[in-house]
């Protein structure tokens, strides 16, 4: 009996665990096209992700207000604090070009 409601227990402790989490998805695109921007990098504290082909990224993080910042290369990075409540959060951004490069280089 004892070793049942330590199972229990522990499953419990477990989900509440889980619980605390929050799945951000999202779509990291040019600003002006539309186009998705692959291998763009979506950071939140110690936690980074690269976004894939179609721009996409997914990242677990804990409930709450958190800062993501997003940065690629020829783009001017952003910042975007988010609340997170429940169990999943979707969002798109977009970036705007730096300026740098073969738009405007002063080199």
């Amino acid at each position: 009996m004892n070793r049942f409601f330590l199972l229990v227990v522990a499953l419990a402790a477990t989900a509440q665990v889980f619980a605390q989490n929050c799945a951000v998805t999202g779509t990291v695109e040019d600003g002006i096209s539309g186009d998705p921007l692959i291998g763009a990098y979506v950071q939140s504290g110690a936690q980074i992700t690269a976004t894939d082909i179609d721009g996409r990224f997914q990242l677990t993080l804990p409930k709450g207000e958190v800062k993501l910042t997003v940065s690629y290369i020829g783009y001017a990075a952003k910042e975007q604090t988010v609340q997170l409540n429940g169990d999943s959060y979707a969002l798109r951004l977009k970036l705007e070009s730096s300026g740098h490069g073969s738009r405007g280089c002063r080199c």
